[in-house]
């Protein structure tokens, strides 16, 4: 069920591809796009600059 995915991504358009698929957990990966970037789009649960940034990630789950 897409409603209990993380989907990590990087770029608009698979920020949008996870919000059409149902997805409600989407993790901002801060490359592509700036943090401050990210931190506007209202379908990101969470924005990291990197993988190694696991203690927050961990308190979404």
């Amino acid at each position: 069920m897409p409603g209990n995915c993380i989907v990590f991504e990087d770029a608009m358009s698979g920020i949008e591809a996870a919000h059409r698929a149902g997805v409600s957990n989407i993790i901002g990966v801060a490359s592509t796009l700036s943090k401050e970037q990210l931190q506007q789009i209202p379908d990101i649960s969470m924005v990291i600059e990197d993988y190694k940034d696991v203690k927050n990630l961990i308190n979404l789950i």
